[in-house]
């Protein structure tokens, strides 16, 4: 994108205008504006909502962060600034301001993910001097009520342009949309990115970066002052300095190397999937922060540039996404409830009893069973769904109890050190059990996950 050359002021002091220009770097993903003035201005302007008016376009900055100034002449200071997000189309005059009804967003592997053969529909314009161009989309988009404020759909748009003198170009564009019947603040849409992106990693089985956000507000169609409403003729650029927005654009993955993608399900199985993650993202939230996390970098680079600490790290924090899942999912376990049941027997007993009677019963007087669940019996009930795991595992004996003992070796230094080719072993393992259930609670059937799962090279190196 070429650099933006206009004037900057604070929303809340419209009055004084600086000239600056805008860059941003889509390549390396970064984000700075320089602004000329008399004055040292950088901590008036430092992490605050700014306006840009260029030949073009309005402009919103959101948290701007400074980074340098310095004088370049004796009246001419320069201040330099990496802003956080852009708005490109429109002007925000508060924080409280930026809302959006819809956002389109468009991910690295979408067009893999998302390949169908639905049918298509087409449109040819041609112009005056015998130029032409064809746009195409998919006949029927495929749409996901999140809930009754908001849709989620997935689209492809194609156009073909060229002329008797000019070559032909094609451009195909996968994107998912966000829309709501209001408008809503833009930090809702952002969670709801992170929820699909960390399932679309899941499903494809890479991490998936944000190529391009576009996003829709009558605000925009507001200062145009245009008596057309529809929303698709005013797009606001959204730009976000963001390091893995660079990692792996072009990257490729064939549908048969995914988990999960359309070419290998039923449309309304995606669809009843991605309803079920969002509908308990909330709830098991923690559990997907330190998951996603940990794998991560093995999923990006096959694990083939890992050292061994960085195993070892990761299997600790996937083991423990497997404790907090248990205890997200199954709250007070069967494993204890002996212990509640004598607890709540001791303490009706002591009813009659004199006040120094149950004050030593409480002291002295120990229900049967424990409070705490194990480790071990956490994963034990994760992995009792024999039909699967046994045949994951090739019928294994004593995988909850090896999973602690090498869990245990890595926090534990007066246990025995485990070898390199064990950890790793049992790193893969780990990540299977939780995925096999994160799967069934999407709902997949189980002999779809034993396919799944068995065929991967995610998880057999």
């Amino acid at each position: 994108m070429e650099p933006i050359k206009g004037e900057w002021f604070l929303a809340d002091n419209q009055e004084t205008k600086i000239p600056g220009i805008l860059t941003i770097d889509e390549i390396n993903s970064t984000i700075s504006l320089q602004l000329f003035s008399e004055k040292r201005i950088i901590q008036d302007f430092k992490h605050k909502l700014l306006i840009g008016h260029s030949i073009k376009s309005n402009i919103t900055i959101l948290n701007c962060v400074p980074t340098n100034e310095e004088p370049i002449s004796k009246n001419l200071t320069l201040s330099k600034f990496s802003p956080h997000f852009v708005f490109i189309g429109c002007q925000f005059n508060a924080e409280d301001d930026i809302k959006l009804k819809k956002i389109k967003i468009e991910f690295n592997y979408f067009d893999q993910w998302l390949a169908t053969d639905n049918e298509t529909l087409f449109q040819i314009d041609i112009e005056d001097d015998g130029s032409f161009s064809t746009k195409y989309k998919s006949k029927k988009d495929i749409i996901v009520e999140l809930n009754e404020q908001c849709i989620l759909s997935f689209e492809r748009d194609c156009s073909i342009t060229g002329g008797h003198e000019t070559p032909l170009r094609t451009d195909i564009n996968y994107y998912a949309n966000f829309s709501f019947k209001q408008h809503v603040p833009f930090v809702d849409f952002l969670n709801l990115i992170v929820k699909l992106q960390n399932l679309l990693m899941l499903f494809i089985g890479k991490p998936l970066s944000v190529k391009s956000r576009i996003g829709y507000s009558e605000k925009a169609i507001e200062l145009k002052e245009s008596h057309n409403s529809d929303l698709e003729n005013y797009p606001i650029e959204i730009f976000n300095r963001n390091s893995i927005e660079d990692q792996n654009k072009t990257d490729y993955v064939h549908a048969n190397e995914m988990l999960i993608c359309f070419k290998n399900f039923k449309t309304t199985e995606i669809v009843k999937f991605i309803q079920n993650w969002f509908s308990e993202y909330d709830k098991f939230e923690p559990v997907y922060d330190i998951f996603f996390h940990a794998i991560k970098p093995f999923w990006q680079s096959g694990g083939f540039l890992m050292s061994n600490v960085n195993y070892n790290n990761a299997f600790l924090n996937i083991v423990q996404s497997l404790e907090s899942y248990h205890r997200i999912k199954y709250g007070i376990s069967n494993i204890n409830t002996e212990f509640n049941i004598t607890k709540n027997r001791i303490k009706q007993a002591a009813t009659c009893l004199s006040r120094e009677d149950k004050a030593w019963i409480d002291k002295n007087a120990k229900p049967r069973g424990k409070k705490e669940v194990y480790l071990i019996e956490r994963i034990e009930e994760l992995i009792k769904n024999k039909n699967i795991f046994d045949y994951l595992f090739d019928n294994e004996n004593d995988i909850a109890k090896n999973l602690v003992k090498w869990r245990d070796s890595l926090t534990h230094i007066n246990h025995s050190r485990s070898t390199d080719v064990q950890v790793r072993n049992w790193f893969y393992k780990a990540q299977i059990i939780l995925i096999v259930n994160i799967f069934i609670d999407l709902g997949l059937e189980e002999e779809q996950i034993k396919k799944i799962i068995s065929s991967s090279r995610l998880f057999y190196k």
